[in-house]
């Protein structure tokens, strides 16, 4: 799941078990049926909780696609001499940005 603002600050305080516990709720709540109304809980083998608030560069901000953006992450990716200085999702040109985009790079 994705969340942001007070909502995240909320789920932060809470053990990282709890918070999967919690999103794979909101997941069988979209996708669950009454014949199946737990897919997600019961098809789940692991999780993995990713603070994005914690992280000192990131600091919990994320991007969005813009109009007459496209080639552009791929400027924002490119290193100036021999430092880089953006990675992320920001500069994912092959994913829809946000989570995914962030943990390929």
């Amino acid at each position: 799941g994705f969340v942001s603002g007070e909502r995240a600050d909320r789920l932060r305080a809470l053990p990282q078990a709890e918070v999967a516990r919690k999103m794979l709720l909101q997941l069988d709540a979209i996708f669950g049926s009454t014949s199946d109304p737990h897919p997600a809980s019961e098809a789940c083998t692991g999780s993995l909780v990713a603070d994005w608030g914690k992280d000192p560069y990131a600091k919990g901000a994320y991007t969005l696609p813009s109009i007459n953006g496209l080639g552009q992450r791929t400027a924002l990716a490119a290193p100036v001499g021999s430092k880089l200085f953006f990675v992320g999702e920001a500069t994912q040109e092959g994913v829809n940005p946000c989570i995914q985009a962030a943990m390929d790079t």
